[in-house]
């Protein structure tokens, strides 16, 4: 089940556009042979509805957003995943991206990249997680930009991964370099984007 609001907004000249300000979503499957193989009435080992899913966009105003990507478990009756993204950002691009993301016992769980996850896609393990991220990105000239990411572990309070680099952007194509610290590791990533065939790297 989806909904959208849209509004109306009225440009110079008398033109009109329209900008979804508002989605809202809930997902959940049914598994019908769950239910043949368990009989007429589920037992506590079948379980033929699917943990629903629950998707909320935000977007009142041109520069801010706020998302929400929530997993809640019929069956334990608790939240087996939470996540929450605002976003903040002007007309040259320069942006701020605050996250908080929650798991219980979750296995190879991946969280999106993309606009509303602009952190690298990670693996969740078997413990329970708790996360502050953060996503930076100054604009220092027509072509050339500033970022950082970090993701902090709210059990421990200690950083997890460490990001800062450089995007070089053209109409056509964009380069980025990219130093990153982990608890077990450091890396130097280059990436090389062209517009409409995919990107190439190397760390």
């Amino acid at each position: 089940m989806t909904n959208t609001l849209l509004t109306r907004l009225n440009e110079k000249g008398g033109a009109k556009s329209y900008r979804e300000v508002l989605r809202f979503k809930l997902a959940q499957t049914y598994d019908f042979k769950e239910l043949k193989e368990a009989g007429a009435i589920p037992s506590t080992e079948n379980k033929p509805f699917s943990d629903i899913d629950m998707e909320l966009d935000i977007k009142p105003i041109q520069y801010f957003s706020f998302f929400v990507r929530n997993k809640y478990s019929i069956n334990s009756g608790e939240w087996k995943r939470s996540s929450y993204d605002m976003n903040i950002s002007d007309w040259r691009g320069d942006s701020v991206t605050i996250g908080y993301r929650q798991t219980k016992n979750i296995v190879n769980e991946i969280i999106p990249s993309g606009p509303i996850a602009p952190f690298a896609p990670y693996q969740y393990s078997a413990a329970p997680v708790q996360e502050f991220n953060l996503s930076l990105k100054a604009v220092l000239t027509q072509y050339l930009s500033l970022i950082h990411a970090s993701r902090i572990n709210a059990l421990d309070n200690k950083t997890l991964e460490r990001t800062y680099g450089l995007s070089y952007n053209t109409q056509c194509w964009t380069v980025e370099v990219k130093y990153t610290e982990t608890r077990d590791d450091k890396s130097v990533t280059a990436m090389f984007s062209l517009y409409g065939l995919g990107k190439v790297g190397s760390k």
